[in-house]
């Protein structure tokens, strides 16, 4: 569906750095900071403690650095503290038994140029490197098949362009949360904006199996690899997409703000229920028309200082008259709609929707939205395994803060449900 095609697009059509595989948060390079809000149902590989796995991000700019941090979800509201200077610094003060030994664990590049798979296409000669790489070779990577552009040439870096690379796993007491920094170097020469490097990681999990992050840093751009960590090894990394069905994804403090609503039935969901299982019904029903749903508030919380709402209320099918019969607080909205690019996006960086977890004063955190995703299979897991732990939520949003009741009950609600934000000046930490 929409936010698929637009995933593999632009892995390979622009020239800003991301994650190329496996598939991460961001649909391309995100500016969101400190990380994309992660969707609902989303992880990107199943693995176990110790097992390797492969990561690639694309080189499209020289000189430029790539961080890569390794800590468990439960501290997500730790990756606006990943600065720079931070996480140089847990790199300087590793002691020497904490790096990565071994050339396995250095990095190899992937070129499509030199393959001639490119579009458009462009040439990648190699001869800047130490050698291709075939099947038998000790470096040689054998790429997944869920993984794009197979058949593209991998090649062995000179030990001089290696020399920016460093990559740590230790406790640091300064920073407990953070398990592991990989940083890789992108030198003159190697900078390809379709092309990218590869590298082999494992995580060990000192805090036990669970829902792990890989927190991406370039420049300003951010990007997240959801592990789900198991204590054995997986029959099945990376999945696969599914044979043709699809399954709905949602994303907290989120709304479409540029669409075409196409006409498409508004529903109203009362005080007394959380469930939009009828709207995405209906938008699905809908499919040629509708690829994506809003759920907003009815009316704007105390907090927003303006009284517009994104209600599509000029609709057919969206009867501002039934409004009064639902005037309540609690109240929300929710319509079906086709995403579509403001006229001032930037498509080389912004997602089609907008997401505000912050701000308690933009009706945008308030909102909830849902896009149509392509059915995403892990082999050799059974349904009551398939999903990962609930996102942690974080009890304080600004200078307010959410009851802890609260912060466990929207945690755990399923994909058909969204949460209602009430916050308060008073705040308790939650454990």
């Amino acid at each position: 569906m929409l936010c698929f095609i637009l995933l593999l697009f632009f892995h390979f059509g622009q020239s800003h750095n991301w994650v190329v595989s496996p598939r991460s948060r961001a649909i391309k390079a995100s500016t969101i900071q400190p990380a994309p809000t992660r969707p609902s149902n989303f992880f990107s590989v199943r693995v176990g403690q110790g097992q390797e796995f492969g990561v690639e991000w694309a080189t499209g700019l020289k000189k430029s650095e790539y961080f890569f941090v390794v800590l468990k979800a439960t501290h997500e509201a730790r990756l606006g503290q990943h600065s720079l200077s931070v996480l140089k610094a847990y790199i300087d003060q590793a002691p020497a038994d904490a790096r990565f030994k071994g050339i396995k664990w250095q990095k190899r590049h992937v070129s499509c140029g030199f393959s001639k798979l490119c579009s458009p296409k462009y040439t990648n000669t190699g001869r800047q490197y130490k050698q291709q790489l075939h099947q038998g070779d000790a470096l040689f990577y054998d790429r997944p098949a869920v993984w794009d552009n197979p058949g593209s040439a991998l090649f062995q870096y000179k030990p001089v362009d290696l020399r920016g690379d460093i990559r740590v796993s230790y406790e640091n007491q300064n920073w407990p949360w953070i398990e592991a920094v990989h940083k890789f170097k992108v030198y003159a020469g190697h900078a390809y904006p379709r092309e990218w490097d590869l590298a082999p990681f494992k995580i060990e999990g000192r805090e036990g199996p669970g829902h792990y992050l890989i927190h991406m840093v370039w420049r300003g751009y951010r990007d997240v690899i959801d592990v789900d960590l198991l204590a054995s090894p997986s029959p099945d990394i990376y999945g696969h997409s599914g044979s043709g069905s699809s399954t709905w994804s949602k994303i907290n403090h989120c709304q479409y703000k540029t669409y075409d609503h196409k006409n498409n039935n508004c529903f109203f969901i009362d005080k007394s229920t959380r469930d939009v299982s009828r709207c995405l019904k209906d938008c699905k029903k809908h499919y040629k028309k509708c690829s994506a749903v809003n759920v907003v508030p009815l009316k704007n919380p105390e907090e927003v200082k303006y009284s517009n709402v994104n209600i599509p209320w000029e609709s057919r099918n969206c009867d501002k008259n039934l409004a009064a019969k639902h005037d309540h607080e609690n109240t929300l909205v929710c319509y079906g709609l086709q995403p579509k690019y403001g006229k001032t996006a930037n498509k080389d960086v912004d997602a089609p929707w907008t997401v505000i977890p912050d701000d308690p004063e933009d009706p945008i955190f308030y909102s909830t939205c849902f896009n149509m995703q392509t059915d995403w299979i892990f082999e050799g897991f059974s349904s009551k395994n398939l999903l990962p732990e609930a996102t942690p939520i974080s009890y304080k949003v600004a200078d307010m803060c959410l009851q802890c009741a609260a912060v466990e009950g929207i945690s755990k609600l399923p994909v058909q449900q969204v949460p209602r934000w009430k916050l308060s000046r008073e705040c308790s930490k939650c454990v």
